[in-house]
């Protein structure tokens, strides 16, 4: 009776690991226009985990940060912010598993959004979000009972819940800074 359990378990974290891109791909210009005339940058993703060439890092930059650019490193495990020709970590993850870019707090700078892995042993899935303009790192989780990760639904950056229990229900909503809980950099 062990062995089927087992091999079920098995089953749903390898299922939940390899579910890295699962959503929409981002929207053209032209079509963002549609959507808020007002927002003069629409959520992007930057990076998944199956885009990013292995060894390779990823470097992406913010207009409403001038002279600053970030970076996915090589082992997709940090995010890194590259000023005066210095790195500085923002956040790590086991992976890091996406990036993507949106304003969650309405001050019209993008904030830097992952959906990471977290464990030794037991492995979970969680949300970051560092709002730069600030210095804050915000995390959306929930260490035993459910695993959270971002997706793109009509150009909104949304958050998945998925229970870690068989029978719960998945949820899904629009991401935003007063749904998360700032937490200090160094515990992470």
């Amino acid at each position: 009776m062990k062995r089927p359990l087992t091999v079920l378990a098995a089953s749903v974290i390898a299922f939940a690991l390899s579910g890295c891109d699962i959503g929409e791909e981002p929207l053209s210009r032209s079509e963002s226009a549609d959507i808020s005339a007002k927002e003069e940058y629409l959520c992007e993703k930057v990076v998944g985990c199956r885009e990013k060439p292995r060894g390779e890092s990823v470097e992406f930059e913010m207009p409403e940060f001038h002279g600053v650019k970030f970076k996915l490193d090589e082992d997709g495990l940090n995010v890194l912010e590259i000023a005066d020709g210095m790195e500085k970590g923002l956040y790590w993850g086991m992976p890091v598993i996406d990036v993507y870019l949106s304003d969650l707090n309405g001050d019209g700078k993008r904030e830097i959004c992952s959906t990471v892995a977290m464990g030794s042993g037991i492995v979970d899935e969680r949300i970051y979000a560092y709002d730069y303009a600030n210095g804050k790192l915000y995390e959306l989780q929930d260490r035993f009972g459910s695993n959270y990760r971002l997706q793109l639904q009509n150009g909104v950056l949304s958050y998945v819940q998925t229970p870690n229990i068989l029978d719960g229900e998945v949820l899904s909503a629009p991401l935003t800074l007063d749904k998360m809980t700032q937490t200090d950099k160094s515990q992470i």
